[in-house]
């Protein structure tokens, strides 16, 4: 349970029974107390351990849920299984609770600070203005975390890294040497050698930090000599990034290994992002291909190589898009005055539920905008024929499906994941070859996570499939990582009524498995279950029963296109 803890300040609202504080544990013990912003109330609450902030404008577990959730999602160096264990623990049971101590270091600090420089949160309020209430609320949080300058930012993500790699480790297995993927000897020790002084502090184990160090520099050498001469990153360059991972990064103030938590990779390559954005295809490719390296020499799993790969890919796309998400927020808010004249009834209703202090839900008021900016380039009660195919496997996998013209583009993309049993896990994009247009979704567009450098970027959700004309040729892309490919052909068009959602006709097989690293690990996977002998450590990892490539079933698909 989570405990929010006030103080004689808020007695008023909250009234004053008296309870006995707990030890504090990591996120689920909190402090609160009122903070005034532009001569307005707030509520500050500060996190026990770390110092974590959250700014809600209600004294409400409900508010503080969301706003928290909001700000934890934003957190790029934590992966998205931590943020969702983490936000788990704080808001599944939350309460507050009167003592009349209830205040910490942090939460004082933050005062303090607010007090001297109150024009910093007056400035983000501003900014923020005409955004959904925990959009806002989040973005106040982080400015107050901010406002205490670099160094303290610093010191509480590795807080927060610590707690979340510790209490939600993210732990490597250890593969059978017999697996086929282990082709190296290693000429190193495994670091699970030193398991038990993990999170002990660096400074009372100076010995056995010398010893980590030295085989780590082993590991490095090795990984270096492995290298094709054809490599086109300096080896310098190579030992230099490594041994700030592993020497420097993984002994700040605790012993950690490589084999600690795979979050701590990208934990690493987040906060090389913000020192050196330009450079993260260079730090893509060197932490990924280390990892590669250990999977080959049987100190980790393929599948753990591969969850490394996963998690910095994804950390890159959203630190990347952040920029763009940016510049289409302005356009949104352009759009603002135009939205409130064509909904007069659902923007009287938000009215009316703020005055009544709720918190208004306007998603079915930017949906109904969303659908009535939406462009066509043909009538409406159209039917359109397409066949979608898995690129470069075998055997042939494909689906026949029909759609209405009505449909949008991001209808389209969603309906080839569900046929194919993908998870929406990952980004995606739709190429029409003829136009050379890529249509995405408003959070995925930038041009530099596309292959298509010199293509048009269009928004998905604002064109319709009547858009396309017969026989275009189109190139589905899934997962920018494993780079899942799909050839979407338009077969026939017909003038009447489509269904109301996607329906399939006909196919052959599967489709793809979520996260096994693309076609060529499929095509790896399905020739192994097909001679009778599939990697323990992918059946592990896939668990029971395992997936039969070549089944199709059109009902069940089609089940699941119409959310059954």
């Amino acid at each position: 349970m989570t405990t929010i803890y006030y103080g004689n300040d808020l007695t008023k609202k909250l009234g004053k029974k008296q309870t006995q504080p707990a030890e504090p544990q990591p996120f689920s013990t909190w402090f609160v107390t009122p903070l005034t912003i532009s001569q307005k109330p707030y509520y500050l609450h500060v996190e026990a351990v770390t110092g974590f902030p959250v700014v809600t404008k209600a004294l409400t577990p409900k508010q503080f849920a969301r706003v928290f959730h909001k700000t934890i999602d934003r957190i790029d160096y934590l992966t998205d299984d931590q943020k969702f264990q983490i936000e788990s623990l704080t808001t599944e049971k939350l309460a507050y609770s009167y003592t009349p101590a209830a205040t910490n270091l942090m939460l004082t600090k933050y005062l303090h600070h607010a007090a001297q420089h109150p024009e910093e949160l007056e400035e983000e309020l501003t900014k923020t203005r005409g955004l959904p209430r925990q959009d806002s609320l989040s973005q106040l949080s982080f400015k107050v975390l901010q406002s205490l300058g670099v160094k303290q930012e610093i010191l509480l993500s590795r807080k927060l890294i610590k707690f979340a790699n510790s209490k939600f480790a993210d732990k490597p297995g250890k593969p059978k040497p017999t697996v086929k993927y282990v082709t190296t000897a290693s000429q190193f020790d495994d670091p699970r050698k030193w398991e038990k002084y993990e999170w002990q502090p660096v400074e009372q184990h100076p010995k056995i930090v010398q010893q980590i160090q030295h085989n780590n520099l082993r590991a490095i050498a090795q990984y270096v000599d492995t290298l094709p001469s054809s490599y086109r990153l300096p080896p310098e360059l190579v030992i230099d990034f490594l041994n700030d991972f592993l020497n420097r990064y993984l002994f700040i103030e605790w012993i950690i290994l490589p084999t600690t938590s795979l979050a701590e990779a990208n934990a690493y390559y987040y906060s090389s992002m913000t020192a050196q954005p330009d450079n993260y295809e260079m730090y893509t490719e060197m932490l990924t291909g280390f990892f590669r390296f250990l999977s080959k020499t049987g100190i980790v799993r393929k599948s753990d190589s591969q969850r490394v790969s996963s998690y910095i890919k994804h950390t890159s796309k959203k630190f990347l898009g952040y920029s763009s998400q940016r510049e289409q927020m302005t356009y949104t808010l352009k759009q603002l005055s135009s939205l409130i004249e064509n909904n007069p009834d659902a923007v009287q209703s938000a009215i009316e539920q703020m005055q009544n202090g709720d918190e208004p839900d306007l998603t079915d008021f930017f949906d109904q905008s969303a659908r009535s900016t939406k462009t066509s380039s043909a009538p409406s009660n159209q039917t359109y024929e397409l066949r979608a195919k898995l690129k470069d496997f075998h055997p042939s996998t494909w689906r026949r499906f029909i759609i209405s013209g009505d449909a949008s583009l991001a209808d389209l993309e969603e309906a080839i994941i569900i046929m194919f049993h993908g998870q929406f896990e990952h980004l995606y994009d739709l190429r029409n070859e003829r136009t050379n247009e890529v249509f995405e979704l408003p959070e995925a567009m930038d041009e530099m996570f596309s292959p298509f450098a010199n293509a048009d970027f269009k928004d998905a959700t604002m064109t319709n499939v009547s858009s396309l004309k017969l026989d275009d040729q189109l190139l589905f892309t899934y997962d920018f990582g494993d780079s899942w490919e799909f050839t979407v052909h338009v077969r026939k068009i017909t003038n009447e009524p489509g269904p109301a959602t996607a329906q399939v006709l006909s196919g052959k097989g599967y489709g793809i498995i979520e996260d096994i690293g693309g076609v060529w690990a499929l095509q790896e996977y399905y020739d192994d279950y097909k001679a009778g002998h599939v990697d323990p450590d992918l059946k592990e990892w896939m668990g029971e029963p395992l997936i039969d490539l070549t089944q199709f079933d059109k009902n069940e698909i089609n089940d699941l296109l119409r959310g059954e």
